[in-house]
């Protein structure tokens, strides 16, 4: 499963490359919620430079997908171009709200007594 952050750049590693049909190095990937079944779609490029072994992308949230803002689990697929119709690679996503500074906070401060002496 890739995990993605909110509000952040997320960069992903999947190998697909070898599996074009076409010369190539723009990608279309669909996101689809698991509960709200909304779907997201957007081209994406390669920009491993060993694309031979495996492909880098990167998506930036929300400025590349500003209506994906539903956190939980997404299936999704990668395609070789937006016609659907050679279909690369399917995966898991799960999309992560940012961590609240407060929380983060509170557990570094607080008193945490393991063994007293006792």
């Amino acid at each position: 499963m890739i995990y993605f952050h909110k509000a952040s750049s997320n960069n992903f590693f999947i190998r697909v490359a070898d599996l074009r049909e076409n010369v190539g190095t723009t990608y279309y990937f669909t996101f689809k919620h698991d509960q709200q079944k909304k779907e997201f779609a957007i081209n994406l490029e390669d920009s491993s430079q060993y694309s031979y072994r495996y492909s880098k992308f990167t998506l930036v949230l929300p400025a590349d997908l500003p209506d994906m803002k539903m956190v939980g689990e997404y299936q999704f697929k990668c395609f070789e171009d937006n016609t659907r119709e050679n279909l690369l690679y399917t995966g898991k996503m799960k999309l992560i709200g940012t961590p609240r500074v407060e929380a983060i906070n509170e557990v570094i401060t607080g008193d945490n007594i393991i063994y007293d002496g006792e």
